[in-house]
C-alpha cells in the first residue's frame, strides 16, 4: 500500500495544480441513455455524456483506469444498480464538465459501489428545489453502500445543501479514506448546510481525508450532520472551511446527529458544535475542546497559504494522536490529521551564491538522497533580478530527463531517470542564473515552495538559500571580492586554453570583447595603480612613446634561453606561437606566464603590468636549441615587433575535429600584417566558400566553417580542401566532412 502521506500529497497537487480540463471538440465516445453492465476502457475515452444517463438496477458500470467522462449536457450521471470506477494513482478517472456543468454522480438503489483514484468536479447540483436534485453537487449516495477512497472532491456546488456530496438514509453506509473533499459550496441562504459534506441519517467514516476551503451559505462549511447519522472521523484535517452561520464553520450538527471526532486537526474554520453532539479526542482546535489529548496548539502547516497542509518539523500534532491507533509509516506514533509526518530522510540544499551585477554564475543545488529516481524542485528568485535560468548538468548525466520552468518568481526543476542515485552531500542539479545589468546590490533570499518540492515523491528536509549581489568589479574573475595576482593568473590560463571558461565580462577590462594577456597585464598594472580605470570603463591603455618596432631575439641564459628585448619599457605583456624539439620549462621574471601546446605549437602567454627590464621570458629546451618563434604580439599587437633569426614562416594547421559534423574550426598562423585568403574547395577542385579575403593581422587566427556553402545550403559529405595563400604563398589541408 503506498503511504498515506504519499497519496495525500499526490491527491493535493491534483486539486491544486492541474486545471480542469475543458472539451476543445467533439471527439471521444458519445454516450446517453441507459447504460448496461459494460466496460468503458481507457481506449474509448473520453465518454462524452450528450443527454441523460442512467446504469439501471441489477446492471454494472466497470471504468477502467485513465478514463474521462466529459459532460456537453448539464445532466446528472444517475447509478441505480452499481458503479466499480478504480483508477491508479499515476492514471485515475475523471468526472468532468466538458462543454457545460453537470449534475453530480447519483448513486442510489441498495447496491454496492466503489470509487478509488476518482475525480469529480464541475458537477452542480441546481434541480427541482422541491426534489433532491438540488443537494448533492458532486456526489449523491441514497439507499446505497459506497466506498471511496484516493479520490478528489473538489470544485462542485449544490443550490441547497451538500455542495461536494450529499448522503442521506439508514440504509446508507458510506466511507471515506485517503480523499480530498476541497473547494465545493452550496449557495447563500441560512438553510443551505454543509459546503463540503451533508449527510443525513446515515453512517459514515472519513479517514485520513482533508477536508479543505468549502463554503456553506448555512452551517458546516466543511461538514453539516443531521439526524440519526453516526458519523466517525479519524486522522482527518477540516481547515479553511468558512459558513453563514461563523461558529459552525467546520462541522455542524442537528436534530440527534452524533459525531465522533479522533485524531483530526479541525483549524482556521470556526469551531464546531458543543460537547453533548460531539465526543472530541486527541484534536487540535483552534479554539480548544474539552476532551482527552486535546489541544489547542497551531499545528504548524507546511504552507497553508499555498495549500500545503503537511505538518513541519516540531509540530505539536506530530506523534500526538490516538496511542491505539495505528502507528504512521516510519515507525512513530501517529500524528493528528490526514497528511502524516514522516522524517524526511532526503534532504535539498540551496546555495549561497555571491554574484555580480550582469554576469553569469553557477547555481548547484546540493542533495542528500538515497536510491533516488528523481526529485520536483521549485523554489522563488526574483525575476526582477534575473535575466536567464538554464540547467548545466544533473547527478544522472545522460541518462535523464530533465525539465525546468520559470514563470514570474518561481523556477520549477524537474528530474527523472530509470537508474537509482545515491548522493552524498554533492550536487544534484547545477544551474546558471544571469543577472541583469541594471541590478540593485544586496543579499536576496532564494526559498523552497516545499509543496511543489519532494524526492521520489516524498517530502525532503529544504535549506534556503541567497543570492549576493555584488557591484561589477571588472577583473575580479575568481570572484572574491577584490583584483589579485590570481586574476591576472586566470585570464592567461583561459588565454592558454589551461582554463576552459571564465566570466567574459569581467575578464574584458579592455573592452574589446576579447580576453587576453593585455588584460591580464592591466589587472596587474591596477593592482600596483589602484587609481587606474580600466578602458571598459574609460579609461585607457598605457603606451609606451617609441614608434619604431622592438627587436625581439634570444640570448643564451645559463642553461636556458631568454627572450630578450631592445628596450622593455613600457611593455605590459605578450603573446608568442613558438616550436621547439621540446621544453622543459618557461618562466617570466617580471609578472606571470602560462603555456600550452595547442595544434602544434606551443603557445605562451605572459603579462608583467609595469615596466620591467630587457628579459621578457626564460625557456629551457630538451635539445638546448633556441625556440622557434612562428608569431609574437606585444599589447595585443599596439606594439610593433621584428626579431633576430629565422623568418617566421606562413602554417596552416590541421582543422580539428577532422573529420567533422556539422562545423570545424581552422587554425593559421601570418607571420606579418598582409592580404590573406582562407577558401574551402571540393576534391575536384571546385569553390565552395570563401571564409577570409582581405588584410590580415600577424598571429594566430581561428575561423569556423559551418559545412555550408556560399549560398548557406548544406554541402553533401566527402573531402574538401583548405587552401590559405597569403604574400604568394600557398598552403592546403585536407579536410572529412561525415555526414
Amino acid at each position: 500500500m503506498v503511504a498515506r502521506h504519499q497519496v495525500l500529497l499526490f491527491a493535493a497537487l491534483v486539486v491544486l495544480f492541474a486545471p480542469l480540463r475543458r472539451a476543445t471538440g467533439v471527439s471521444g465516445t458519445p454516450v446517453s441513455g441507459e447504460i448496461h453492465t459494460t466496460t468503458w476502457t481507457k481506449a474509448g475515452s473520453p465518454y462524452r455524456v450528450t443527454n441523460t444517463i442512467r446504469v439501471p438496477t441489477g446492471q454494472l458500470l466497470t471504468i477502467e483506469p485513465g478514463v474521462e467522462v466529459l459532460f456537453d449536457d448539464d445532466v446528472p450521471f444517475v447509478v441505480e444498480g452499481r458503479i466499480h470506477a478504480v483508477g491508479m494513482q499515476t492514471d485515475s478517472i475523471r468526472f468532468l464538465r466538458g462543454s457545460t456543468e453537470w449534475g453530480g454522480l447519483r448513486i442510489s438503489g441498495g447496491d454496492t459501489s466503489t470509487l478509488a483514484y476518482v475525480r469529480i468536479s464541475g458537477g452542480n447540483a441546481n434541480g427541482n428545489p422541491d426534489s433532491l436534485w438540488n443537494r448533492g453537487g458532486g456526489l449523491f449516495v441514497n439507499v446505497a453502500r459506497v466506498g471511496v477512497s484516493h479520490s478528489v472532491i473538489s470544485g462542485n456546488a449544490a443550490a441547497m445543501r451538500g455542495g461536494g456530496l450529499y448522503i442521506t438514509d439508514p440504509a446508507s453506509h458510506v466511507t471515506f479514506s485517503s480523499c480530498l473533499v476541497t473547494d465545493n459550496a452550496t449557495s447563500s441562504g441560512s438553510s443551505n448546510h454543509g459546503g463540503g459534506s451533508y449527510i443525513y441519517g446515515s453512517t459514515v467514516m472519513l479517514k485520513q481525508t482533508l477536508i479543505a476551503r468549502n463554503n456553506a451559505g448555512g452551517e458546516g462549511g466543511g461538514l453539516y450532520v443531521f439526524g440519526q447519522s453516526a458519523v466517525n472521523i479519524t486522522q482527518c484535517t477540516l481547515v479553511e472551511n468558512s459558513a453563514g452561520e461563523v461558529y459552525t464553520g467546520a462541522i455542524g450538527c442537528g436534530n440527534g446527529a452524533e459525531v465522533t471526532l479522533n485524531s483530526s486537526i479541525v483549524w482556521n474554520s470556526g469551531g464546531i458544535p458543543a460537547p453533548d453532539t460531539c465526543h472530541v479526542t486527541y484534536t487540535a482546535i483552534e479554539a480548544g475542546y474539552p476532551g482527552e489529548g486535546n489541544i489547542a496548539a497551531d499545528p504548524l502547516f507546511v504552507n497553508a497559504a499555498a495549500g500545503d497542509y503537511r505538518l513541519r518539523s516540531g509540530s505539536p500534532c506530530i506523534n500526538t494522536a490516538d496511542p491505539s491507533l495505528p502507528g504512521d509509516p516510519d515507525g512513530t506514533r501517529a500524528d493528528m490529521g490526514a497528511c502524516a509526518y514522516v522524517n524526511p530522510s532526503a534532504e535539498l540544499i540551496l546555495p549561497q551564491v555571491i554574484a555580480h551585477a550582469g554576469t553569469t554564475v553557477p547555481f548547484p543545488v546540493t542533495a542528500r538522497v538515497t536510491d533516488t529516481f528523481g526529485a520536483d524542485m521549485a523554489f522563488l528568485l526574483d525575476a526582477g533580478l534575473v535575466e536567464s535560468v538554464h540547467v548545466i548538468s544533473t547527478a544522472w548525466g545522460e541518462t535523464d530527463t530533465t525539465s525546468l520552468a520559470v514563470s514570474g518568481d518561481t523556477v520549477r526543476v524537474s528530474i527523472s531517470s530509470a537508474e537509482k542515485r545515491t548522493i552524498v552531500s554533492d550536487v544534484l542539479v547545477e544551474l546558471s542564473i544571469t543577472l541583469r545589468m541594471d541590478v540593485p546590490v544586496g543579499t536576496v533570499p532564494v526559498t523552497w515552495l516545499p509543496e511543489l518540492t519532494d524526492v521520489n515523491e516524498e517530502p525532503a528536509t529544504l535549506r534556503d538559500g541567497s543570492l549576493e549581489i555584488r557591484a561589477l568589479l571588472y577583473g575580479d574573475v575568481t570572484g572574491d571580492g577584490s583584483l589579485t595576482g590570481l586574476d591576472a593568473a586566470e585570464m592567461l590560463k583561459y588565454r592558454v586554453r589551461l582554463r576552459p571558461t571564465i566570466n567574459l565580462t569581467l575578464a574584458d577590462v579592455t573592452g574589446n570583447g576579447d580576453v587576453s594577456h593585455l588584460d591580464a597585464a592591466l589587472v596587474l598594472y591596477k593592482i600596483l595603480h589602484p587609481e587606474y580605470v580600466f578602458p571598459v570603463l574609460g579609461g585607457f591603455v598605457p603606451r609606451p612613446s617609441r614608434g619604431e618596432a622592438w627587436e625581439l631575439f634570444w640570448q643564451r641564459d645559463g642553461g636556458s634561453w631568454a627572450l630578450m628585448v631592445d628596450n622593455g619599457a613600457g611593455i605590459l605583456g605578450g603573446e608568442l606561437a613558438i616550436r621547439s624539439n621540446g621544453l622543459r620549462s618557461v618562466s617570466a621574471p617580471d609578472g606571470l606566464v602560462f603555456a600550452n601546446q595547442i595544434d602544434g605549437l606551443l603557445t605562451v602567454a605572459f603579462a608583467r603590468g609595469k615596466d620591467s627590464g630587457t628579459v621578457l621570458l626564460r625557456i629551457e629546451t630538451v635539445d638546448g636549441i633556441a625556440p622557434e618563434i612562428v608569431t609574437a604580439s606585444l599589447d595585443e599587437g599596439a606594439i610593433p615587433v621584428v626579431w633576430r633569426g629565422a623568418r617566421a614562416s606562413l602554417l596552416l594547421a590541421q582543422n580539428s575535429p577532422n573529420p567533422f559534423n556539422p562545423s570545424t574550426t581552422i587554425t593559421f598562423l601570418l607571420p606579418e600584417h598582409g592580404n590573406a585568403r582562407l577558401a574551402i574547395y571540393s576534391a575536384d577542385g571546385r569553390l565552395v566558400r570563401v571564409l577570409v579575403n582581405g588584410a590580415s593581422e600577424a598571429g594566430v587566427h581561428r575561423v569556423t566553417w559551418d559545412g555550408r556553402d556560399a549560398e548557406g545550403r548544406d554541402v553533401a559529405s566527402g573531402t574538401y580542401l583548405c587552401r590559405l595563400t597569403c604574400r604568394g604563398e600557398t598552403l592546403v589541408r585536407r579536410m572529412v566532412l561525415v555526414r
